[in-house]
């Protein structure tokens, strides 16, 4: 009985901790397309407000710096007001 329990136990918290991954909340900031639409600081603004995280990295480590840099060499339209708003 007791091992039944700890199983299922087991098994409601990973199924718990699968479906908060599956929930959880594409942050804009990470996403270049974001960033091509050249958004304003106001913009900008609501989606903090909205809860995206300017300074969550990606799963490869990059974040706002990285699409900056990116920004400055040409890789992305670069909009100097909203990009130094968020640093």
């Amino acid at each position: 009985n007791s091992n039944l329990k700890i199983k299922s136990t087991l098994c409601i918290c990973l199924v718990l901790l699968f479906s908060m991954e599956i929930i959880a909340q594409e942050n804009l900031f990470l996403s270049r397309d974001y960033w091509k639409l050249n958004p304003s600081v106001d913009q900008i603004k609501t989606a903090i407000v909205n809860g995206n995280n300017p300074s969550q990295l990606n799963k490869n480590g990059f974040g706002e710096t990285a699409f900056d840099l990116a920004a400055e060499n040409g890789l992305l339209q670069k909009n100097n007001v909203s990009l130094n708003f968020i640093k």
